[in-house]
């Protein structure tokens, strides 16, 4: 369950990833064109991520896990992604909120874990999950190096003070 916990917290900054990724349509994180809107924003993310995350040891030794991610453009118009990695799998849906000028995501793991963010500028993401019946605070921090790549620091509260949950680092192919 705590191996759960530390990758759903991980995936669901990862989750986030997306919204910072898309941010900049060149290299380096540039801004985008003033014609361009914050929803087109998440255009950028449809294709396949090969992605690499380094867990934080809660209660077992740190771990580094490789997965895919795919995404793809929902009926609605929002962006659908499935994550896939050995014994695990998850499924987000990221969107942006014009009203609110708010950038929202939610996702749910084949562990029954449950997870969403909300950001204003799409840098900083914060937010929870729900695990075995607990929520725990979390929030997520992107950068992006390259036009195909970014890193994404995860973290979780306990008891008043954030922990890093994961390091995420994917590259677009």
């Amino acid at each position: 369950m705590r191996r759960s916990i530390s990758f759903v917290g991980a995936l669901t900054g990862a989750l986030v990833f997306a919204l910072t990724a898309s941010s900049a349509f060149g290299a380096g994180g540039g801004s985008m064109a003033s014609s361009r809107t914050p929803a087109d924003r998440l255009v950028y993310l449809i294709g396949t991520w090969n992605c690499s995350i380094k867990l934080t040891p809660s209660v077992s030794p740190a771990a580094i896990n490789h997965g895919v991610w795919t995404f793809t453009k929902s009926q609605s118009g929002t962006v659908h992604a499935h994550w896939a990695a050995p014994g695990y799998e998850a499924d987000d849906y990221y969107g942006y909120d014009a009203k609110t000028k708010t950038y929202w995501l939610a996702g749910v793991d084949t562990q029954g874990v449950l997870g969403s963010q909300t950001s204003k500028d799409d840098v900083t993401f914060t937010g929870s999950f729900v695990a075995g019946g607990v929520s725990s605070p979390d929030r997520d921090v992107i950068t992006r190096p390259t036009a195909s790549s970014f890193h994404d620091v995860s973290e979780i509260e306990s008891k008043g003070v954030w922990s890093k949950a994961a390091d995420l680092d994917c590259t677009k192919t």
